[in-house]
């Protein structure tokens, strides 16, 4: 992951324009596989109902041509920054739909294990290491 942040690598960002607006990292755009209205109607069934309602119900949002069009947008981007990578929040699901999704469309694209949390959490890492560095200058 140091690497990945190293590098700069472009990277797409699939979660609810509402959690990248709370916090997303540099190099990263948001082309969101569920929209905030979507994710909240999806949240609710999973609640009520569980993780494959929750899916299912994913899957009848987003399909046919807002689905195409999704896609689409992710294959511009890839297409401009053929490096780039995929992540969601922390458990990957949406990431990993967003990934079989392009796969199907004739794109491999990596997809960042531990998403957001810990892309995150690498970065606080860092950042604490080097505060506690004895560097001399």
């Amino acid at each position: 992951m140091h690497l990945l942040l190293k590098n700069k690598t472009k990277l797409i960002d699939v979660r609810a324009p509402i959690e990248f607006k709370d916090g997303a990292l540099p190099d990263s755009i948001n082309i969101p596989i569920l929209l905030d209205d979507e994710r909240a109607a999806v949240g609710k069934t999973y609640k009520n109902k569980g993780n494959e309602s929750a899916i299912k119900k994913g899957h009848l949002i987003v399909n046919g041509k807002i689905k195409n069009k999704r896609v689409n947008q992710w294959l511009d981007f890839i297409e401009k920054f053929p490096e780039a990578q995929l992540y969601c929040a922390r458990g990957g699901q949406r990431s990993e739909i967003a990934q079989l999704w392009l796969k199907e469309a004739g794109c491999d694209i990596k997809r960042i294990s531990g998403g957001f949390k810990a892309l995150r959490n690498t970065c606080l890492s860092i950042l604490d290491q080097a505060s506690n560095d004895d560097k001399k200058w």
